[in-house]
């Protein structure tokens, strides 16, 4: 049996929340006042909308995007032995070098994305943190060459 979201747990985004949250990923220091006139909306409004988001958890955070320009980016990929799947993932998750951790479906269960100084930096980060997780097999590395288009977040509207 599937688990539905009554109407009541639903929750409504309109074309106001969507441009709030157009603002905020252009420019998450843009104060409120500025995001209201360029909306035509009191600021008392867009506060509102921007707390109903973060109530909501669509608004989770404000964050800078990490590695842009610096170093190098690794993809590393591996099968992790589901019994140890959610400790990989909460040590995974820590580590300042990693940007982002999936679970994934086929035939690893795991994929990282990184930023490393330079080879030296990514090999120890191999040798001291994904090689010694428990349960680890098959892992695969990709070195990014060239990026065409690298979009943490995609555009709203």
């Amino acid at each position: 049996m599937r688990n539905r979201k009554s109407e009541k747990d639903e929750i409504n985004i309109d074309i106001i929340d969507l441009s709030i949250l157009e603002h905020l990923r252009n420019n998450s220091r843009k104060p409120i006042v500025r995001i209201a006139d360029e909306l035509c909306i009191s600021e008392a409004t867009v506060r509102s909308r921007i707390n109903k988001l973060r109530e909501n958890g669509i608004l989770k955070e404000y964050t800078i995007i990490k590695g842009q320009g610096v170093g190098f980016k690794v993809i590393i990929s591996f099968k992790v032995h589901l019994y140890y799947i959610d400790e990989a993932i909460n040590k995974l998750r820590n580590f300042r070098k990693i940007d982002s951790v999936f679970h994934t479906t086929g035939e690893q269960n795991i994929l990282v994305i990184g930023n490393f100084k330079d080879s030296n930096d990514f090999m120890e980060f191999m040798r001291e943190h994904i090689y010694t997780l428990k349960g680890v097999r098959n892992i695969k590395t990709f070195m990014i060459d060239r990026s065409h288009k690298d979009e943490y977040i995609p555009k709203l509207i």
